[in-house]
């Protein structure tokens, strides 16, 4: 068997491509073989077996990649890059006669070929900028196992031919390594784009400097079957890339990035884009890797993987990825709206979202025809969970989109709350879920000035088992939720106003966001109140733990007097007189006396009034500081509180029962 033929080596065979993967003999059989791996694996018959035996491995994760073949069958051609931008771009000299002359030399005839026309092809080769080869079976710059003096050369003539290229395209030749491409870049130094997939590379690495990748700004390598640890080396080479924004590598079969510690891998800081299509990623735990490796990328496409989980290590680990602004994940398993309700917490600042073609949007039964108000459901529905979303499936949301999106969410969130809170097992296990089922609820309720249906429910029967359930679970209830915003309020009517003995209360727990007018008819409806009150004919008086003194000596009022403005010339003069009498030894003197007194007197304990409007200590009265609450339209009566979870409300009829 030939030499040239080794494990590795790229082949072409009738404009399929294919990779040497095994050579040697079969067992039942006479010869030599080769074990090639098609690019196309319909092309292939087995995955590399020869009667139960495994004979060599593919990269192709099809059963049927590969095929066993004779040495002796001919390859197509090779050729090198020049060569193949001549064929395609620059035509056929030899055999176009327009611009021939007939020359006699000793008398035969000869035919020299228009020198004018080798010019204007060498001119139209000089002014290309895209330059597309791909498939046309290109080795690299110069031919298979040629010396560094003929690969120079053809550097040379690469660059005086096509200096001005910007954007090539390799993908799906004979070049096997990556050495190879870094000779074909430092011929090119304009080249900007570098689009290489299809290829098998067998290494990585190269040695030329400096870098001949520092002018390249965008490098697909799609459909390249890379392994992670072929990845890893890529990364290495890319330090290399300085002004690298775009990188492509698509149709890897990659399910996890990069099989590396994160601080064995360089950091690109200069990526922006990163493109996942069509790999076998399952959930989003490769974004940790991905922004340690790429700081600043700022877009991500997962397009058309297996995505169907957030991730356990996002999740556990509360990553956030703020400077990911843009993100495609059509075409993936997304099942439920939990997946995308918290993409709010893992990317806050979410701007652009592709996610069409996913089970969460496919209809529960199918039809025959297409109904578009399903559709703007759904886009309705993720519109309104993402509040920093600017674009949805290439479509630009508009404000009245937005508007309408989180009302039509809000209606479809109370409509599953309603129905779930019917079943009194449930409730309490619903209320402390609400924050974790639909995160921004409570958000667009206060948005839109709506109240929840829990807050509903809540103030409807605030002595129900729903509060007896959600205090027995004994739940630490997040910041924001319903259950931290309950006030437990004594609402009572004093007997002086209704002639008993005893005054009329009722103790209720009620969210601090309901409007008063919400709390007025709730108290209307209370057992113990109902009988003594009349609608909007009463007012209720929020009593703080706060005391103000209601008594006053005839000391405090001297002193409060000084700053008075209604006092007359003759008081003015007289404080004047008391104040330029006044020394340091008489006010310490007279501290010390007061002080005495109090020591020496039996100071009575603190007490209240039998009717509870007044405290009594050291001998004064002392009241509640009192807050009437309005009856205010939208506001909270919770905004009159002071931040207690356990109020004193007053309730004082407009005409008492006396």
């Amino acid at each position: 068997m030939t030499t040239s033929l080794y494990v590795g080596r790229r082949l072409s065979f009738e404009g399929s491509l294919c990779t040497v993967r095994y050579t040697g003999s079969l067992a039942g059989t006479k010869g030599e073989w080769l074990g090639v791996e098609w690019d196309d694996p319909s092309r292939g018959k087995h995955d590399g077996k020869h009667k139960d035996e495994q004979v060599f491995t593919c990269l192709s994760s099809s059963s049927t990649p590969a095929s066993f073949i004779r040495p002796s069958r001919k390859p197509d051609a090779e050729q090198t890059l020049l060569e193949a931008i001549k064929s395609k771009y620059g035509g056929d000299s030899t055999n176009n006669s327009s611009n021939t002359e007939i020359v006699i030399i000793s008398g035969k005839v000869a035919q020299e070929v228009g020198f004018d026309k080798i010019a204007q092809q060498q001119a139209e080769l000089a002014e290309l900028r895209i330059v597309l080869v791909d498939q046309l079976v290109v080795n690299g710059i110069a031919s298979r196992g040629a010396s560094s003096s003929t690969i120079a050369k053809a550097q040379a003539e690469l660059s005086t031919s096509c200096p001005n290229i910007t954007e090539l395209d390799i993908s799906y030749n004979t070049i096997e390594n990556w050495q190879d491409v870094a000779d074909i870049c430092s011929a090119l130094p304009k080249l900007r784009t570098l689009r290489a997939g299809g290829s098998r590379f067998r290494t990585f690495g190269h040695d030329i400097q400096p870098s001949p990748f520092a002018h390249i700004k965008e490098l697909h390598l799609e459909d390249c079957l890379l392994s992670s640890n072929q990845i890893v080396g890529l990364l290495r080479d890319l330090s290399g890339f300085p002004h690298l924004t775009q990188l492509f590598l698509s149709a890897n079969q990659l399910s996890i990035l990069f099989n590396a510690q994160t601080e064995d891998l360089p950091c690109i800081s200069s990526l922006k884009s990163l493109v996942l299509e069509n790999n076998s990623f399952r959930d989003l735990d490769c974004l940790i890797i991905a922004v340690a490796v790429f700081p600043n990328i700022e877009s991500l496409s997962l397009q058309a993987n297996k995505i169907c989980d957030i991730g356990p290590a996002v999740v556990a680990h509360k990553h956030i990825f703020p400077q990911i602004t843009t993100l495609n994940l059509s075409h993936n398993l997304i099942p439920a709206f939990s997946f995308i309700d918290y993409l709010p917490k893992l990317l806050p600042n979410l701007s652009s979202l592709r996610i069409t073609n996913n089970p969460i949007f496919l209809p529960s039964e199918p039809s025959s025809t297409t109904d578009s108000r399903s559709s703007d459901k759904h886009y309705f529905l993720t519109l309104a969970r993402l509040p920093t979303l600017k674009t949805l499936n290439y479509t630009s949301i508009t404000p009245r989109d937005r508007e309408e999106g989180e009302i039509y969410f809000l209606s479809v969130v109370e409509k599953d709350l309603k129905a779930h809170l019917l079943k009194a097992e449930a409730r309490a296990q619903l209320i402390a879920k609400v924050e974790q089922l639909y995160p921004r609820y409570e958000a667009l309720c206060k948005k839109y000035s709506r109240e929840s249906v829990v807050e509903q429910l809540l103030s409807s029967d605030p002595s129900s088992e729903v509060l007896r359930a959600i205090e027995a679970t004994k739940l630490l209830y997040p910041v924001g939720s319903i259950a931290a915003r309950l006030v437990k309020g004594i609402f009572y009517i004093p007997n002086t106003a209704i002639r008993n003995k005893s005054e009329a209360k009722v103790e209720l727990q009620i969210p601090d966001t309901i409007p008063v007018t919400r709390l007025l008819s709730i108290l209307l409806r209370q057992p113990g109140l109902q009988a003594y009150l009349k609608p909007m004919q009463f007012k209720l008086i929020y009593e703080s733990k706060e005391l103000d003194p209601v008594d006053t000596t005839a000391e405090s009022t001297t002193r409060s007097a000084v700053y008075s403005k209604t006092l007359t010339a003759e008081e003015k003069q007289t404080l004047w007189r008391e104040w330029g009498d006044w020394d340091a030894d008489t006010l310490v003197e007279e501290r010390l006396n007061e002080q005495e007194s109090t020591t020496s007197a039996d100071t009575e304990a603190e007490h209240w009034t039998e009717d509870g409007q007044f405290c009594i200590k050291e001998g004064r009265r002392w009241k509640r500081r009192e807050t009437e609450i309005p009856h205010a339209l939208k506001r909270g009566w919770g905004d009159w509180l002071d931040g207690a979870k356990e109020v004193r409300i007053r309730i004082e009829p407009f005409d008492p029962l006396v």
